[in-house]
């Protein structure tokens, strides 16, 4: 599931707040020929499901 983001930096310090942790070292610059100015990140959900946060980093 991918979910699209206003602010990645914003939505990580909501998420580590409540204890979640990125799966891996991120957010990663998705390229600019795909995406200009956006991230992304991966985390999982309670159930263990991996969900994709998208979003520009203000």
């Amino acid at each position: 599931m991918t979910i699209f983001v206003a602010d990645m930096n914003a939505a990580l310090a909501r998420l580590e707040k409540a204890g979640v942790k990125p799966v891996a070292h991120t957010p990663i610059a998705v390229p600019a020929d795909i995406l200009p100015d956006m991230h992304l990140t991966i985390v999982r959900d309670p159930d263990g499901n991996m969900v994709e946060l998208l979003g520009p980093k203000k």
